[in-house]
């Protein structure tokens, strides 16, 4: 086939996917119980903004939200008429971190409704044909590595596939996916084919601004821009005899491109700290751990990703750094109570106006969630992380890749009966249970093969493999990897065409001649075998030799710590027992908390509670199966919270002490964080199987103990696990 007819029939096949991709996601959308979610929130009140924009307003936010506009926004109603919208709504300014860090999301909805009224059948389109541009670029890239036909197959696939269509409705998380399958896309075409200067030039200059773009829909689109900088100014082969000028010019287009659109939400980072600390902490968390498919070590930063509880945690590891924590100055509280109560006594007024001047005594400035104090801090945590648990960061990014190729199954979002996605599931569960045990080894067999054609390609192929897989280990959840799932059926697919090639060179030419052409390939093979293998095991077991020394070091300071013995009440709740110590002193208030309580000065601000409290807690229990699990129990949280550890050399009992913080937000802290944020006291722990309590331990020496971790403490050394292991 001539390449203008080639051409011509790629165009025919690429719009019709586009057209059926976009009818399809269309018919999803408007299936039972499928609404549009504008992030992670239950509504789409977000899109405040955007309707006022919509109405001449300017891009701004409002709290004051009709019960006609909470209808739409909850999408109980498909429109809504401008002449129900008051004209005298109270506004905010968008320039805060959750608006400004998805600016164009919101402009696109805005725009929508401006040119086509207020109503969710515009946005339902839009979001349509956004679903048909991810299946495009997903076609495109099944193309650089195999015949249209088993493409067509691989987007199918992947559109159909649970996760994708799980995923769609919720915009903010589905808004990257066109954007990083674009950049794949462009850096896979410059990796693969040599390219002239002008070319190279224009396609920088694209791709830089529709990452630039992206980053204005979410802030995960940038993860495109390193990548395609490598790409430019290394692995691209430009057809010129001076390419490296080509090739710097290049990437400070591409740079350039991409800072543009970009300046906004880079502007709003600087200013206010940005989230991407705490997001990075977040990945340190036993669900982002869990979710990778991973076993998790002995000591794990964080029991729970859940905001509030990682900024409990991060609160307290502030009071523990090179300033004074709250307690030091208890003696100068102490000294100041009896001189406002002498004062009283001798000049009320005189009295009241000192505690008003020296409020700075009584109230120390205190970390506060989203703010850039506490980003600045958790930045600082971040990096002692990092440093503490190497391998954990290395293992982490391998088992993320690893999760991806077996092909990533989501939990069903939809409360309704959803037929669609029913059908989605029903079909993706007998490739799914193949693909779980055996994508890593066709991703093995696959990059091998890659390796056969030349070193240089699977090199530059292999690194793209890792550095897109491995970056969502940042913080692994479904949300943040699934436009990644095409990978999964990238793989076989490749090699069904690798073999059907070959079987047709055997038709053609005869086995003799076929195995004689092959036959220069195989030294390539192995030696990219062995480089790929030593490239992936040395940083990796570096990492671990470091890491455990490390650990063995933090340990003694757990082995050694100043233990409390508490009493044991055991409860009843769901039908399970429940164990919870009789009392916890550090939520107990003292005479002079009491006393600052009763006269409201915390609620005037001028003596405020802490806003968090904590108890480092210490389980004893044995257990005399393979795992010890356990899950805690807050009281108006679901019991979700769960850590588990398999040990790793079962068969006799063995005395775990286990290690773990329990939080408590002050009332008024609670009060002014509605939501995700109030949640009451600790009920206590439940236990797995095979597993008994024996005692219950508070720690007294938590200064020396700068994050809370949660720890399994094992009696045996031939039970520790320094480092997570990857479920292989």
């Amino acid at each position: 086939m001539r390449a203008s007819q080639s051409r011509s029939v790629e165009t025919i096949v690429v719009t019709a996917l586009f057209l059926i991709a976009g009818a399809a996601g269309w018919v999803f959308l408007n299936q039972p119980g499928v609404l549009l979610r504008a992030d992670a929130d239950s509504d789409c009140k977000q899109f405040g903004a955007s309707l006022l924009w919509a109405m001449g307003h300017g891009l701004y936010g409002t709290a004051e939200i009709t019960p006609k506009m909470a209808e739409f926004f909850t999408q109980q109603r498909p429109s809504l008429s401008p002449e129900e919208v008051p004209p005298d709504l109270s506004l905010f300014s968008t320039s805060g971190k959750f608006h400004a860090d998805r600016l164009y999301l919101l402009y696109s909805v805005g725009i929508l409704w401006r040119l086509f009224g207020i109503s969710w059948a515009s946005v339902k389109i839009f979001w349509a044909a956004v679903f048909a541009v991810t299946g495009v670029l997903t076609y495109g890239l099944f193309r650089l590595g195999m015949n249209r036909w088993l493409s067509l197959a691989g987007t199918a696939l992947t559109l159909a596939s649970p996760v994708m269509l799980g995923q769609l409705p919720w915009m903010r998380s589905f808004c990257k996916a066109p954007f990083l399958l674009a950049v794949m896309l462009a850096a896979g075409y410059l990796l693969l084919r040599e390219i002239r200067p002008r070319p190279l030039l224009l396609l920088s200059l694209v791709t830089g601004f529709v990452i630039g773009i992206g980053f204005g829909f979410r802030q995960d689109a940038v993860m495109g821009l390193p990548a395609m900088l490598a790409i430019v100014a290394l692995g691209t082969r430009v057809a010129h005899r001076t390419p490296g000028r080509f090739r710097f010019a290049a990437a400070l287009a591409l740079v350039g491109a991409f800072t543009i659109p970009a300046w906004p939400v880079l502007r709003m980072t600087r200013e206010t700290g940005g989230n991407n600390a705490f997001y990075m902490a977040q990945g340190f968390a036993l669900e982002s751990v869990f979710d990778t498919g991973a076993e998790r070590a002995m000591a794990c930063p964080f029991h729970s990703n859940g905001d509030y509880i990682m900024h409990a945690l991060i609160a307290d590891y502030d009071t523990k750094q090179d300033h004074l924590p709250p307690d030091d100055f208890s003696s100068l509280r102490a000294l100041g109570a009896a001189r406002l109560v002498t004062s009283l006594q001798a000049n009320p007024l005189q009295a009241m106006m000192d505690l008003i001047l020296n409020a700075e005594l009584f109230n120390r400035d205190q970390v506060d969630i989203w703010r850039k104090k506490a980003e600045l801090l958790t930045r600082k945590l971040v990096l002692s992380l990092y440093a503490t648990f190497p391998a954990d960061v290395i293992g982490r990014s391998y088992a993320a890749s690893l999760r991806i190729v077996r092909n990533l199954q989501p939990r069903n979002f939809f409360k309704e009966e959803n037929g669609m996605f029913r059908a989605a599931e029903w079909g993706a569960v007998p490739l799914a249970r193949h693909l779980d045990v055996f994508g890593p080894w066709y991703a093995a067999a696959a990059f091998i093969v890659i390796g056969s054609l030349g070193l240089w390609r699977a090199a530059g192929c292999l690194l793209l493999f890792l550095y897109f897989t491995g970056y969502t280990s940042i913080e692994f959840q479904m949300r943040h990897a699934f436009h990644l799932n095409f990978l999964s059926f990238w793989f076989p697919l490749f090699l069904a065409g690798a073999a059907w090639a070959g079987l047709r060179r055997v038709m053609r030419d005869g086995l003799k001649q076929a195995i004689a052409a092959a036959r220069p390939a195989v030294p390539r093979a192995a030696i990219f075998t062995v480089c790929a293998a030593a490239f992936l095991a040395g940083p990796l077991y570096a990492a671990r030799f470091y890491q455990e020394k490390t650990i063995d070091r933090l340990m003694e300071t757990y082995a050694n710590a100043d233990l409390e013995p508490l009493d044991v009440e055991i409860r009843e709740d769901g039908g399970k027992k429940v164990f919870c110590p009789a009392r916890l002193p550090a939520f107990e208030h003292t005479a002079i908390e009491e006393w600052r309580k009763n006269l409201a000065l915390d609620r005037l601000g001028l003596w405020p509670e802490p806003n968090v409290r904590t108890e480092y807690l210490v389980a004893e229990m044995r257990t005399t199966g393979p795992w010890v699990r356990v899950s805690w129990r807050y009281r108006d949280l679901p019991d979700i919270m769960l850590d588990s550890y398999r040990l790793p050399n079962p068969g006799s009992p063995c005395i775990f002490r286990y290690y773990f913080p329990v939080i408590q937000y002050s009332d008024r802290y609670q009060d002014q964080h509605s939501g995700d944020g109030r949640f009451g006291p600790f009920k206590g722990l439940t236990l797995g199987p095979d597993t008994e309590l024996l005692k219950f331990y508070r720690v007294r020496n938590v200064q020396d103990f700068p994050l809370l971790m949660s720890v399994w403490l094992p009696s045996e050394q031939e039970q520790m696990r320094y480092c997570l292991e990857l479920g292989l």
